[in-house]
């Protein structure tokens, strides 16, 4: 906002949401010559506002795209600080905290909306008002003084939501044409919408923004997946084509107007009695973030769940396994083979060793047998070299496995402790995790008989 203006510059336009209603499957066609009004700006700019929220919504979901922590400070417990971010609500606005915002809770106990608030169960079991606990505790009741032996009243403790909204402003009064009939108020008009927030404490939590999302699936039972194994494609389709007992009703986007406020945090409040009524406090017992809905990138989903970084340069260096690659081409005779392992650096030398590798082969096309005996050598930094030293010597056509532990106990990683994190072209796992690698050849020397 512009710091220039006074408040008096601003209108609230509270419950109201100037895009609404509005059609956002028509927009205006301009021919030469055409003759504009404002009605005729206003519908071209709501079909564009309402197609972006329509998309927001059904196509990319509903929840916090980042920031919004909500917080409090020790030395402070009288307030709740909300940081600055950006969220999505569950008919598509965006709503954007642009700086930190503060809840001043200190006096709420003395309000009548602290008896609207749940009441909290002591934690002790002592705290239920049943001494035997032979029931469920269901608010705040007497607790035994350690010290006396009596019963004291315990702490009044509720819970309280905090929740955000969307919410617009009108600004920017300028001096406008009076209609016929006019009054001297008409004389000036709000020349900008701004959109804007609202952060609120309530009693109880908002519905699931994800219902929405819900309503398209199919009722609990029935599917039309009758194979198991089918592609993520195939099940994608299904859902598409067969999940609509009723089409869902869009016009909500359009025709009507929706608070949807948005859940961050959950807020656990004690009312702390002071020496006289004037210095009671509201102070802050526990604060929960996680029950907020999520609306996270793509790019930050692919890297923190798959490993995989789709923009810019991966600036991580995981130790991967290059190749593997046996001896056969060049042997002129049925002998035991030796294997090589390409790393993509150097690892912890103490960290490769034969708990960390092991090598099987298949006896009798039928089984695994124990593990092959060899011994480790290293030509280079990054080369790490396995001479089976099996009696009598593989035949041509033996089945072997090479396992390598990138996890579990002991497993190879570099000096500065990143872990093996499977094959070049693997996805690679999270930060402190890695992945074995289990590769099964078959021994062909060229030349050798079976």
């Amino acid at each position: 906002m512009n710091k220039t203006q006074t408040y008096d510059s601003f209108e609230c336009c509270e419950n109201t949401d100037l895009a609404l209603p509005g059609d956002p499957w028509s927009h205006l066609r301009y021919h030469y010559g055409q003759l504009l009004g404002a009605e005729d700006l206003t519908a071209e700019q709501r079909a564009f506002v309402l197609r972006h929220r329509l998309h927001l919504a059904l196509l990319h979901g509903c929840g916090t795209v980042w920031g919004l922590k909500v917080d409090n400070q020790e030395e402070d417990p009288g307030r709740l600080y909300v940081e600055a971010g950006l969220a999505v609500d569950v008919v598509g606005r965006e709503i954007f905290v642009n700086e930190k915002q503060c809840l001043d809770i200190a006096g709420l106990h003395a309000t009548e909306f602290w008896t609207t608030l749940q009441t909290l169960p002591n934690e002790d079991d002592t705290a239920t008002g049943d001494i035997d606990g032979d029931e469920t505790a269901t608010g705040a009741g007497p607790v035994l003084d350690a010290d006396t032996g009596s019963l004291a009243e315990g702490p009044d403790k509720r819970r309280a939501y905090v929740v955000l909204c969307y919410e617009a402003c009108l600004s920017q009064r300028v001096p406008a044409i009076t209609p016929p009939c006019g009054d001297a108020d008409d004389a000036f008009a709000f020349g900008r919408i701004n959109d804007r927030f609202r952060i609120d404490l309530v009693a109880e939590p908002p519905p699931d923004p994800h219902d929405l999302h819900r309503q398209w699936l199919p009722a609990e039972g029935q599917t039309n997946r009758l194979d198991e194994w089918a592609t993520l494609r195939d099940r994608l389709l299904d859902h598409q084509l067969n999940c609509f007992i009723d089409a869902p009703d869009l016009t909500r986007f359009w025709n009507r107007l929706e608070k949807a406020p948005l859940l961050l945090a959950s807020v656990d409040l004690i009312h702390e009695p002071g020496i006289t009524a004037e210095d009671d406090l509201t102070i802050i017992d526990a604060l929960d973030n996680r029950g907020r809905a999520l609306l996270p990138a793509v790019q930050l989903v692919a890297e923190q769940v798959l490993g995989h970084r789709l923009i810019g340069n991966d600036s991580r260096k995981p130790l991967k396994l290059l190749s593997l690659e046996d001896n056969a081409a060049d042997v002129d005779d049925t002998v035991n083979p030796t294997i090589t392992l390409t790393l993509s650096e150097q690892a912890a030398e103490k960290t490769v060793n034969k708990d960390a590798i092991k090598v099987y082969r298949l006896e009798n096309n039928d089984e695994w047998s124990g593990q092959v005996t060899f011994s480790l050598s290293s030509t280079t930094e990054s080369v790490i070299k396995l001479i089976v030293s099996d009696i009598p010597p593989w035949p041509k056509g033996t089945v072997y496995q090479v396992h390598i532990l990138g996890a579990g106990r002991k497993p190879i990683v570099t000096g500065d402790g990143r872990p093996l994190s499977g094959w070049w072209d693997e996805p690679t796992p999270p930060k402190g995790r890695g992945r074995d690698i289990s590769i099964i050849r078959t021994w062909n020397p060229a030349s050798a008989t079976s």
